[in-house]
């Protein structure tokens, strides 16, 4: 799938299932990348990045596969290509439509706030949460919320929108949104007037 790491085999032991996986050279991860760039970069690269992401997840989805752990360490980037790869489907689950999960194994900080309060979720709007997470960390350089209370209940900090374009915060917004119901669903984000502007 493109995209996605190779499946090559697997073997066990006692104890352990091993998933050998096809290693993607002259790549580093999404987080390396972003800290050898003084922690943030620019919105030109981090939209790209996430036109090629959502492509990837969507494409997951149409083969029944949710990641459930989407962050900046399971991306691969080329330095020079800026092609990414998603990585690590140890979290992953089967993507079922308007399903609600009651497991989460992916990591707290990206997931989102209904899940924190209600122990539930739908595939859709995990991922695109934790979609606006990552955004936000590749613009301003931290996470936008720091613990399962602000994730809850506090609002995006004041200046978020002086580290992108209006276009950019509307769709950061969108994906953040703490009412599921008006979040943005993954399949709706390319047409989203921050994707329709020119990436050049």
């Amino acid at each position: 799938m493109p995209g996605v790491v190779q499946y090559l085999t697997y073997f066990f032991d006692d104890y352990f299932v091993y998933i050998v996986l096809k290693k993607i050279r002259k790549t580093i991860d999404l987080y390396d990348f972003i800290t050898k760039h003084n922690g943030k970069i620019n919105e030109l690269l981090t939209k790209s990045v996430l036109k090629q992401l959502i492509s990837i997840l969507l494409n997951c989805k149409s083969k029944g596969v949710c990641h459930n752990d989407i962050k900046e360490t399971n991306i691969l980037i080329d330095p020079l290509s800026k092609e990414i790869t998603l990585i690590d489907f140890d979290a992953a689950e089967e993507w079922t439509e308007n399903c609600f999960y009651t497991k989460y194994r992916g990591t707290w900080q990206y997931s989102c706030p209904e899940w924190l309060v209600r122990g539930c979720y739908t595939p859709d709007d995990m991922c695109s949460w934790s979609i606006g997470v990552l955004m936000y960390s590749m613009l301003c350089g931290t996470l936008p919320f720091n613990s399962p209370t602000q994730i809850i209940y506090d609002d995006l900090p004041e200046n978020t929108v002086t580290f992108m374009s209006p276009s950019a915060f509307t769709f950061l917004r969108q994906c953040l949104d703490k009412n599921n119901a008006y979040r943005i669903k993954i399949q709706d984000m390319h047409s989203a007037p921050w994707f329709q502007e020119s990436l050049t």
